[in-house]
Order: C-alpha cells, then sequence, then structure tokens
C-alpha cells in the first residue's frame, strides 16, 4: 500500500512538470516565416524594415519582414491568447 502512495506522489509531480511548459509559453510569441519556419519569441520589435529578435533559447537576430507569415503568425499566437503587435522597440531609461 506504501508503495501505491508512493506512486500516486510521483504521479503528481510528473503532471505538475508537464504543466509548467504551458504556462511558460504562455509568454512566448511564435513567429512564423513564409518558409514554414517557426520560433519563439521573447522580445522582438522593428528596426525599419526589419525584425529584431530574441529566442526563447537567447538566441538574436533580425530578418525583413517581408519574410514573415503575417497570416499564421497571428495565428497562431491568438489560438494561444498571445498578441502579435509589430512595433519599435521601446526607449532606454538614462
Amino acid at each position: 500500500m506504501a508503495s501505491q502512495d508512493r506512486s500516486n506522489s510521483i504521479e503528481g509531480k510528473g503532471n505538475d512538470a508537464e504543466n509548467a511548459p504551458e504556462k511558460s509559453e504562455a509568454h512566448t510569441t511564435s513567429l512564423v516565416l513564409q518558409d514554414g519556419s517557426e520560433f519563439g519569441l521573447t522580445e522582438y520589435w522593428l528596426v525599419g524594415d526589419e525584425l529584431s529578435y530574441v529566442t526563447t533559447y537567447g538566441g538574436r537576430n533580425s530578418l525583413p519582414v517581408q519574410r514573415i507569415d503575417l497570416e499564421k503568425t497571428l495565428k497562431l499566437n491568438a489560438e494561444r491568447g498571445v498578441k502579435f503587435v509589430l512595433r519599435p522597440k521601446p526607449a532606454q531609461p538614462r
């Protein structure tokens, strides 16, 4: 009986761990490109006609906005309750 209780508590911990990524994904913005590539972003902003971004794994990059599949990007984020808004990077306080 003790092993059964132990098994239940392990399953409970496993379930919590499985749910944890969903919580962090809620703060991640998905970016879908015209070629079907998909990225998770933690930050993004416009610089002229380029989208600069930081990926969920810490990579920094930029690409022309024309490469974004805007329809798929908007749909994927809307399904997850995440807004996708193209805007310039806020000014840093001095």
